[in-house]
């Protein structure tokens, strides 16, 4: 959507995700074990293939994160980079 809006061509994006649950066991199904497997952290690398120059798609990650930090509904807090 970000690159879409900016006509920036992305040949190939990739992303890992890797996360941890605050409280794993309800997820579970451990007996006696109340609450909710939220998560407590997430972190993601994404990898893009563009034949665009590196400034330029570092503008765009920052525009990304900017518009994932204002939407983040995260009590702890959200830190990008």
């Amino acid at each position: 959507m970000f690159a879409k809006r900016r006509r920036l061509e992305l040949d190939h994006v990739e992303a890992l995700v890797d996360g941890r649950l605050q409280n794993p066991l309800p997820f579970f199904e451990v007996v006696g074990e109340t609450g909710h497997p939220n998560l407590s952290q997430v972190s993601v690398k994404v990898f893009v293939a563009s034949p665009h120059d590196e400034d330029t798609m570092k503008r765009l990650w920052d525009d990304v994160l900017g518009a994932a930090a204002a939407r983040a509904h995260v009590g702890q807090g959200f830190e990008p980079s």
